[in-house]
């Protein structure tokens, strides 16, 4: 059960994973669309299939792959031999989640959900504490394994496969500094709070525009990838970009390309907030610059953090762009993103499919 259909997500890397050592594996998605009950020419069609085929699946199921909560699991009955296996779509948090982060009725759905988990698959040692309290679930059924979807990252072909594939594609960036902005989603309620006029913000604050101006203070060499949360990005449109168009040009999104891996890889630097894509990120010792423009109004009224957040963070924090200009062109210092690895992602070393698939072996028999 996943809301990502790449391949380069957890669940399905893991099932492919377990196909090449089992090649008679028969595998059930059930993606975000099968649930997504819209008036349509499909809607019978889905309803019968999620009331009737998909209970069918999961009562039949030896195994079932989660990278998220699934709420009607709050009311399914599992045999004890049946391995529910939450796989998490991140690799790390430092904002809080499940049910730190849910109220009232969905926290109850949530937790009885949770409850049916019998693997819990976490980086490292460090991380435990942390998912422990988010799922509510005991350490014996928490496994630091690391997560199987960096596996990739430790594969030198798959590497310069994606990396070939992308220039093929975008032939124009082969030779260009590329900065990646990645920033996290904001809650409905924290946007209703915040308030500061003092930023550039598009009227759903969704997006802080002061990013573009970090261009101003670079040559020509350097262009901007955006990769915008689903939530943002349907509401994004570079159409409405009020800038100078030699900035313009320099300025790609790529928020619905298919493969955020090779965004990763072929980057030359990150720029983000709060967003867990600092754990991936770090397994490739590349700088890391956090843009926290609104820290302290999302400490006071987002969902919250796990961690002090200037001491968490494995790069410089900065609120200006002209600061982040600066930050971009200094010589990157590897040591606060090597501690951070060998905190939080100490198990990620390329065996994670490997291990889990022998840990649900040993579950089953």
């Amino acid at each position: 059960m996943t809301h990502d259909t790449s391949g380069e997500g957890n669940v399905l890397y893991s099932f492919n994973y377990f196909k090449s050592k089992d090649p008679d594996l028969f595998c059930k998605k059930i993606t975000q669309n099968t649930y997504d009950f819209n008036i349509d020419r499909k809607l019978i069609k889905k309803l019968v299939n999620f009331f009737i085929f998909t209970p069918f699946h999961v009562a039949s199921s030896k195994i079932i792959l989660l990278d998220n909560i699934f709420l009607p699991f709050a009311y399914t009955k599992f045999k004890k031999s049946v391995a529910v296996v939450q796989l998490w779509h991140g690799t790390g948090t430092m904002k809080k989640f499940v049910l730190d982060s849910e109220k009232g009725i969905l926290k109850k759905l949530a937790n009885k959900s949770s409850s049916k988990q019998t693997h819990l698959i976490v980086g490292s040692n460090k991380m435990i504490p942390t998912y422990k309290s988010a799922f509510g679930l005991e350490s014996k059924n928490i496994f630091p394994i690391g997560s199987p979807r960096t596996d990739f990252f430790f594969n030198e072909d798959y590497i310069q496969t994606k990396k070939s594939e992308f220039y093929t594609l975008f032939p124009e960036l082969s030779n260009k500094k590329v900065i990646l902005y990645a920033p996290t989603f904001r809650d409905e309620s924290f946007k209703k709070k915040f308030k500061n006029k003092k930023l550039n913000l598009d009227d759903s604050l969704n997006l802080n525009l002061e990013i573009f101006n970090l261009l101003k203070y670079l040559n020509d060499e350097y262009v901007l990838v955006l990769r915008l949360h689903p939530s943002i990005s349907k509401n994004f449109s570079m159409d409405n970009l009020k800038l100078d168009y030699s900035f313009k040009k320099r300025i790609y999104d790529f928020s619905t390309f298919n493969s955020l891996n090779s965004l990763l890889l072929i980057s030359d630097c990150l720029i983000t907030d709060y967003s867990s894509i600092i754990f991936e990120y770090s397994l490739m010792n590349k700088k890391m610059i956090f843009y926290p423009y609104d820290l302290k109004d999302f400490e006071k009224h987002s969902r919250g953090l796990y961690f002090n957040y200037e001491q968490f963070v494995p790069g410089d924090i900065v609120m200006e762009t002209t600061d982040i200009s600066k930050k971009i062109v200094e010589k990157s210092n590897g040591s606060k993103i090597e501690m951070f690895k060998d905190k939080y992602m100490k198990e990620c070393n390329g065996n994670s499919a490997k291990n889990l698939y022998k840990i649900l072996n040993e579950f089953m028999n």
